[in-house]
């Protein structure tokens, strides 16, 4: 199977192809046997009423008139008559198709017991056949000259083939096209539903199968969209519940004056609940319905650094000149601001964001020298609600950051790969691909 070519349409070539080349060669053989076969059987029938017309002219002349006629029919070239020498054969038995197709004939017409040999004229292109006959009580051979026929011609069946080929390819090629059509729709669609768009509304078209596949595609697509809006229903209303109890004991806590060590520990216990909270909210909300619109990664992310700025959390820059690209801005600020999370929480200060351009792509980078990700781990860390061990983790977060940064990611249709730091510590790399033209 691997020498097979892996697209259907090449397949389908290949495969008629090859049965219209079989077919043309049985079919071929069908009209030569039948040629052949109908070509002996005429000259056998031509051959037989001379050889009777023969016999009977023989046989009724007496001896002296009979070996004048012989030799005045010899004269003329066609038809001679030549004694039989006892202990010697002419020519060889037929051999090739068509003589041996005449001898049977004459066999069958004259008797079982007639002897036919052929043999080579010399100077003629053909053949001569042999007949052995009794004629007046004594045996002679009868020498039929026979000019080989011209070859049935095989070219008007190759073009005709050749045609017939051409358009039964040409036919296949059609029909896997509008097969494959559809096919490469829903692949497409697919791909998008992957990367949490939204594929817009496939076209009816293409066989009855064709037509439930499509139908069971988009009830798979719409089953999975109201699953995805029920569940981000559920996490929203969850989230936007407990924020508000939680505003409250952070205004009861700061309120607190007994115990400032026990209200610094409930307003960060609050805090963290309400990051926690943030991050369900984020998860919830789905970046496809942001419209794409042209906007510049340094712009997003020197933002984000500011931020990080006033909050006494500095970040330092390295970027590069990146053209401009179709991006959902509020989606990219979101997966730098989880990425640089990430590495203030594990990697403390020392946080770097580097961008740059490499093949067709923009290139980003956030690093921290915090204990970095096992390699075994690094699939498993980007699943929602996926933590580690405390030495990484510390305990905190619900495990949605990267989970959110893989989703926001590959809805630009980019990736997002955890590498390990030389000299310690982790790179997230972010590539985004630059569009053609």
């Amino acid at each position: 199977m691997r020498l097979l070519p892996r697209s259907l349409l090449w397949r389908t070539v290949l495969v008629v192809g090859l049965t219209l080349v079989v077919g043309q060669v049985l079919w071929l053989q069908v009209v030569r046997y039948y040629q052949v076969r109908q070509g002996s059987q005429a000259v056998a029938q031509q051959l037989i009423a001379v050889i009777e017309m023969q016999r009977y002219t023989l046989e009724a002349l007496p001896p002296m008139a009979r070996q004048n006629y012989m030799e005045r029919i010899g004269q003329q070239g066609r038809i001679r008559f030549e004694p039989v020498v006892p202990g010697m054969l002419p020519g060889r038995e037929p051999e090739t198709p068509v003589p041996r197709a005449i001898a049977e004939h004459l066999r069958a017409t004259l008797g079982e017991r007639i002897e036919v040999r052929v043999n080579e004229i010399p100077g003629v292109p053909g053949t001569s056949i042999w007949v052995r006959l009794p004629v007046a009580g004594e045996d002679v051979w009868m020498v039929l000259a026979r000019r080989r026929p011209p070859p049935p011609q095989s070219w008007p069946w190759l073009e005709w083939g050749l045609l017939m080929s051409v358009l039964a390819i040409g036919a296949s090629v059609l029909l896997v096209l509008r097969i494959r059509a559809p096919l490469r729709e829903l692949s497409q669609a697919a791909l998008k539903i992957g990367r949490g768009e939204t594929p817009a509304p496939m076209s009816t078209q293409g066989t009855m199968e064709i037509a439930e596949l499509q139908e069971s595609f988009r009830q798979m697509q719409a089953d999975l969209q109201r699953m995805e809006n029920d569940r981000a229903l559920v996490l929203a209303g969850i989230s936007h519940d407990l924020r508000t109890p939680l505003a409250r004991m952070r205004l009861a806590a700061e309120m607190l004056s007994t115990d400032p060590a026990a209200r610094q520990g409930m307003v960060a216990d609050v805090e963290e609940m309400d990051s926690i909270i943030k991050q369900f909210l984020d998860f919830a909300r789905d970046s496809s319905g942001e419209a794409p619109r042209p906007a510049s990664v340094n712009a997003l992310i020197a933002a984000v650094a500011e931020h990080y700025a006033r909050l006494n959390h500095p970040v330092t820059l390295r970027l590069a000149p990146v053209p401009e690209i179709p991006l959902r801005p509020t989606g990219i600020r979101r997966l730098v601001t989880n990425l640089v999370d990430n590495a203030l929480r594990y990697g403390g200060s020392a946080v770097e964001v580097e961008t740059s351009v490499h093949d067709q792509e923009i290139v980003i980078e956030v690093r921290d020298r915090g204990p970095g990700i096992p390699a075994g781990e690094v699939d498993r860390v980007k699943l929602p609600f996926t933590r580690l061990d405390p030495a990484r983790s510390g305990g905190a977060g619900a495990g949605l950051g990267l989970a959110i940064a893989e989703r926001v990611v590959r809805l630009h249709g980019g990736s997002l790969a955890l590498l390990p730091r030389e000299s310690g510590g982790l790179i997230a790399r972010v590539t985004l691909p630059i569009p053609r033209g």
